[in-house]
């Protein structure tokens, strides 16, 4: 076996790993949504911690705005439903990497579709405002740095 061939073998075994931790943590997610509650206190408390560190000189706009759309988009409901989304496009994502292991092109669709899907789902229920981007930055850096391996890896696909 070369050396490429070890090495795609480790990063799919990796990206299949990293899938079904999605899955499980999304359907978890599903099932606890009161957990958002106590993440919202947690942030909010930080927030009003920073504005009295350090005054509010002309932020207090920002700080109301970014409180109100905290208050608005975190709430059990939104979670839990971006939560059930998050899980159906880790579950495609999943069988997507299971597809790249078996080295079809299908897989990488699938994959990248997945992710999509639950990126877009996570900023259908949060917004586009602070808590979308928050809830959605460490999935979109992982599916453009996978996306970006298959696509230059495409022709060993097949």
């Amino acid at each position: 076996m070369s050396t490429s061939r070890k090495i795609y073998a480790i990063g799919g075994f990796v990206l299949t790993f990293i899938t079904a931790f999605m899955v499980v943590s999304n359907y978890n997610s599903y099932k606890h949504p009161e957990e958002i509650t106590l993440i919202k206190a947690s942030i909010l408390k930080a927030m009003e911690d920073q504005r009295t560190l350090y005054g509010s000189d002309g932020m207090d706009d920002v700080y109301d705005s970014l409180e109100e759309n905290i208050e608005t988009n975190l709430t059990e409901y939104r979670y839990k439903r971006s939560s059930l989304f998050k899980g159906i496009g880790a579950l495609i994502a999943l069988l997507g990497s299971v597809f790249l292991r078996r080295r079809m092109r299908v897989g990488a669709h699938l994959f990248i579709g997945g992710m999509l899907f639950s990126i877009i789902g996570t900023f259908y229920f949060h917004s586009l405002g602070l808590t979308g981007w928050s809830l959605t930055v460490m999935p979109l850096i992982f599916t453009l740095i996978v996306g970006t391996v298959v696509y230059r890896k495409r022709a060993s696909l097949t």
